[in-house]
C-alpha cells in the first residue's frame, strides 16, 4: 500500500468532518503519533497502542497533542523554536470510533514497515493548498528548482540552503534528500514543516517569525550568509509600506507594499552565491519598484537566467510565473532566456493541465545552452533597450516568431518600417464620462469584433453626462476607419470602424475599458502616412498577431502595456502592395456582406419550421 492509499483510507473515515485542513493534518498528527511511538523512546503513557484505554474523543486527542509536544521538544534546536501547535478543538467532536479506526489503520501500515520512509503524497498538499488558498508549486518544478539550487562542481561541500516561505517543507524535504542542509523559514505557524520531518525521517532547520520584522534566522550582516536560497515569492500579497535597500549589493532604496518585491530583495542580502526564485511574471515587466528592482539587478550582472513556466502547471490557477537563477559571484553580459513551456520540456492533457514531464532536458539546457528555438543568449544592452523587460517571451523565438522577425529584416522586402506611435495616437475611453450619465451611447467590446470586415454594431447601451457631449471629449467616441486593439483580457484581437457609424454625442460608439483606439495620423510631410485599412490589416496579419503576442504580459490577467505597443514595429507597404490590401479588404466586406444575407435567408426559412411567429403567439393568447 503506497502513502498516498493509507492517507485515502484515512480520509475516508474523516469524509464527514467538513473542513479539508483539518482532516489532512488530523490524519498526518495519528500517523506521527504511531511513528514516534515505534521508533522515538516516548514513555509508555505517552505512547500510542492500537488498544487506546481512552473513554472519550477529548481524553484521545489530549494524548496524541502531549505525546507530539512532548517529541517536538525533543527535536528542537537552540533557537527553540516551537516545532508543534497543538490540535484542533474540532477534533475533539469526531466520533471516538472513527479516531480509533485512523489509529488502527496507521498501525497496520507500520507494521507492514509502510510508516518507516512516509512520503506525503502531491494530493495531500493539493488539500491543504485549496484550503488556505496557498499557491502549489508541482513536485517536478520542486525538483528542477532544488536541483538547480545544490547543484555544485564542489559535491564534497554540504550547501546551505535557505528556503524561506515554505509552508509545506517541499522544497527543505527536497533539499535534505540531497544531502544538503535546508533552513524552513515559515511566517505562517504550522505543525506541517515538523510532521513532514518526522514521516519522511529527513532533517533540516525550522523556523518562524514575522515577515520581515521578526525573522526567524540572524539578519547581522557579520554573520555567513547561505550558500543558496530557494523559494516561492509570496503572490497577491501586500505589506505595510517598507524602504527595503541592499547594502552588500549597493541596491537603492526601494519603497513598496509588494511582498513578492520585499522578499525577493530579502532573499537576495541572506545568500552568497546564488538564488532559485520562482516569482509571478509582473515582477518581470511592471514598473515602480519593480523596474528600480530590475535595472539594479541587470546593471549589476546579477541576473544569470529567465525561464518561463507553462501558466497550466499550477494547480487550480493559470498563474504566469517564471523561474529567475541569480548569480552573485561571477557577473553575467549576457542573459538565457529559455521557454521551460515548451512541447520539449512540457506535455499537456485534454484537461487543460501540463506536466513538466521533462525537468532533466530544462536542467540540460540551462547548463549547456544549445543552439535552439526556446533558448536564447540576450545581451545586457538589448535589455537595456528594451526597458529592463524580463519576460522570456520578449526574446524567446518560437518558429514562427523567427519566421516573421526573418521577413521584419528582410532587406530585400518593399516596405518601410516604423513604429507605431509614428503612425496613429492612442486614444482611450474616460470613465468620468459614465458618471451620473443620462444620454444614451452603445460600447463597443470584442464580441463586435468580427472576423473579417468592419466592427459589428453594438447593443450595450451605457449612459452617459452632459461632459461627454462637449467637444473636447468627442475625440473619445470612434470615429470612421478608427482601429481597436484589445489590451486587457482577450489580448491582441483588432477591428476597424465603418464609415458610416453615428457622430460623436448622442448615441454614439466608445470602446469599453479593455480596448484601445488607433486613429490614424492624417497626411503630413513630416510624418509616415498609412492608410487606416492597411494598418489594420497589418495588425490583424500572421506577422502583426506575433508582434502583438510578444508585448503581452500580466500574471493573472493578460495585457498589453501602452509603451510597448507604441514601439510595436509596422511594415508600411510601397504603392501597388497597399492597393492590393486594400482591394483583398474590400473582398473581405464584400463576401462577409453576402455572408450575413444568407444567414438571415436560413434564419428566415428555419422559422417556417415551427417557428413561434408573433402572428400565431397573438392567436395563440386570443388577441
Amino acid at each position: 500500500m503506497t502513502s498516498e492509499k493509507i492517507l485515502q483510507k484515512m480520509f475516508s473515515v474523516l469524509h464527514d468532518i467538513g473542513s479539508t485542513i483539518t482532516t489532512v493534518e488530523l490524519c498526518l498528527q495519528i500517523l506521527a503519533w504511531v511513528k514516534l511511538s515505534e521508533f522515538q523512546n516516548l514513555s509508555p503513557e505517552l505512547q500510542s497502542s492500537r488498544q487506546s484505554n481512552a473513554h472519550s474523543s477529548a481524553e484521545l486527542i489530549r494524548s496524541m497533542t502531549q505525546a507530539l509536544a512532548h517529541a517536538s521538544k525533543c527535536h528542537e534546536d537552540s533557537s527553540h523554536t516551537q516545532l508543534f501547535f497543538g490540535t484542533d478543538s474540532r477534533y475533539e467532536s469526531i466520533p471516538l470510533a472513527s479516531l480509533t479506526r485512523l489509529l488502527n489503520i496507521a498501525h497496520e501500515a507500520s507494521l507492514n514497515g509502510l510508516l518507516d520512509s512516509f512520503v506525503i503524497p502531491a494530493s495531500a498538499y493539493q488539500s491543504l493548498s485549496t484550503a488556505d488558498s496557498t499557491i502549489l508549486l508541482p513536485s517536478e518544478v520542486i525538483s528542477l528548482m532544488a536541483y538547480l539550487a545544490t547543484d555544485s562542481t564542489d559535491s564534497a561541500q554540504r550547501q546551505t540552503v535557505y528556503c524561506p516561505y515554505d509552508d509545506f517543507a517541499l522544497f527543505s524535504r527536497t533539499i535534505a534528500q540531497s544531502g544538503n542542509l535546508a533552513y524552513l523559514e515559515s511566517f505562517v505557524p504550522s505543525s506541517i514543516p515538523w510532521l513532514t520531518s518526522v514521516l519522511s525521517e529527513l532533517d533540516f532547520s525550522i523556523g518562524f517569525g514575522k515577515f520581515l520584522a521578526q525573522p526567524t534566522f540572524n539578519r547581522n550582516a557579520y554573520q555567513s550568509k547561505f550558500h543558496t536560497a530557494v523559494a516561492l515569492v509570496p503572490i497577491d500579497k501586500t505589506n505595510e509600506p517598507i524602504i527595503k535597500g541592499q547594502d552588500r549589493l549597493d541596491a537603492p532604496a526601494v519603497s513598496t507594499t509588494s511582498m513578492s518585491i520585499l522578499a525577493l530583495l530579502d532573499i537576495m542580502e541572506q545568500t552568497a552565491k546564488s538564488a532559485i526564485i520562482a516569482v509571478p511574471n509582473n515582477i518581470l515587466f511592471g514598473r515602480g519598484a519593480a523596474r528600480s528592482l530590475r535595472q539594479h539587478s541587470v546593471d549589476k550582472g546579477i541576473v544569470k537566467s529567465v525561464i518561463s513556466m507553462h501558466p497550466a502547471l499550477l494547480f487550480k490557477t493559470t498563474l504566469q510565473f517564471s523561474i529567475l537563477i541569480l548569480d552573485f559571484e561571477t557577473p553575467h553580459e549576457h542573459i538565457q532566456f529559455i521557454d521551460g513551456g515548451a512541447d520539449v520540456f512540457v506535455e499537456t492533457d485534454g484537461l487543460n493541465r501540463a506536466y513538466l514531464k521533462h525537468w532533466e532536458k530544462l536542467v540540460e539546457t540551462i547548463q549547456q545552452s544549445p543552439p535552439a528555438l526556446a533558448v536564447q543568449q540576450v545581451p545586457v544592452q538589448t535589455i537595456l533597450a528594451n526597458d529592463y523587460q524580463l519576460e522570456a517571451s520578449r526574446y524567446v523565438l518560437s518558429p514562427k516568431r523567427s519566421a516573421a522577425y526573418t521577413l521584419i529584416h528582410d532587406p530585400k522586402a518593399k516596405h518601410t518600417k516604423k513604429s507605431l506611435y509614428q503612425c496613429a495616437e492612442f486614444l482611450r475611453s474616460s470613465p468620468r464620462l459614465y458618471k451620473k450619465g443620462k444620454h444614451k451611447a452603445f460600447e463597443v467590446t470584442t464580441s463586435n469584433f468580427p472576423d473579417f470586415g468592419y466592427v459589428r454594431a453594438p447593443t450595450k447601451e451605457i449612459y452617459i453626462n452632459d461632459q461627454a457631449l462637449k467637444s473636447k471629449e468627442k475625440p473619445l467616441f470612434i470615429h470612421p476607419h478608427d482601429i481597436l486593439v484589445s489590451v486587457k483580457g482577450t489580448t491582441g484581437k483588432v477591428a476597424i470602424a465603418p464609415t458610416d457609424i453615428p457622430p460623436p454625442g448622442k448615441d454614439g460608439w466608445l470602446v469599453n475599458q479593455s480596448c484601445l483606439i488607433l486613429r490614424v495620423y492624417k497626411p503630413d510631410k513630416d510624418k509616415p502616412h498609412i492608410e487606416p485599412i492597411i494598418l489594420f490589416m497589418y495588425l490583424r496579419s500572421d506577422i502583426g498577431q506575433i508582434l502583438l503576442e510578444q508585448i503581452v504580459s500580466g500574471a493573472k490577467t493578460s495585457l498589453i502595456q501602452l509603451q510597448p505597443l507604441k514601439n510595436l514595429t509596422v511594415l508600411i507597404p510601397d504603392q501597388e502592395d497597399s492597393q492590393k490590401t486594400i482591394n483583398i479588404f474590400n473582398q473581405q466586406v464584400s463576401l462577409q456582406r453576402q455572408i450575413n444575407q444568407l444567414k438571415e435567408q436560413q434564419y428566415q426559412l428555419s422559422r417556417n419550421c415551427w417557428g413561434l411567429q408573433s402572428q400565431n403567439i397573438h392567436r395563440h393568447l386570443g388577441r
